[in-house]
């Protein structure tokens, strides 16, 4: 259970804090908000903790065919020479809120901090889409990542998956 209010804390960052208060401090009275708008805050809330994305070599969009359809993929590559290592990342959000843009931050961070090309997939979500709609899109990336490894700058034999919530389940 999260404790709502504006009580000073010297155990929680400043920037938590405030997205605590803005997230949470809601009135019990009011209606659960709809999926829309559940996307909108997870959008919404890398935002609320200030600055600028990181800067990076370069980001680029692209799509991926899977079993069920397509699901769009981002890849991040790191502002250093000698990327190698390839990582599909996940996003979490619940099966539900998460996406690529309220992944972006944490994927530059990744890609910078690890020199690696980060390919973040943005999986189909509950609840338009049915099991195992996210699973075959994960699937999916990874065998494009792996076709498309030395195009995108890796060196075809260093792989990795990570992902949080349910994007670290998914891989």
């Amino acid at each position: 259970m999260i404790a709502t209010g504006t009580v000073a804390s010297p155990m929680i960052d400043p920037d938590i804090r405030r997205l605590l208060d803005t997230e949470f401090n809601t009135p019990a009275q009011e209606a659960m908000p709809g999926v829309a708008e559940l996307r909108a805050a997870a959008e919404q809330a890398p935002l609320k903790l200030g600055g600028a994305p990181e800067p990076i070599e370069s980001v680029g969009d692209s799509s991926v065919r899977s079993v069920q359809g397509s699901s769009a993929v981002r890849v991040y590559r790191p502002r250093v020479d000698t990327a190698s290592l390839v990582m599909l990342y996940a996003h979490g959000g619940g099966w539900v809120t998460g996406s690529l843009d309220s992944h972006d931050r944490l994927c530059r961070i990744l890609a910078n901090r690890l020199a690696a090309i980060i390919v973040a997939v943005d999986y189909r979500r509950a609840p338009e889409h049915t099991y195992s709609a996210a699973l075959d899109d994960i699937e999916s990336a990874w065998h494009w990542a792996h076709m498309h490894a030395a195009e995108l700058g890796g060196d075809g034999e260093r792989f990795a998956v990570a992902g949080d919530s349910s994007g670290g389940n998914l891989v």
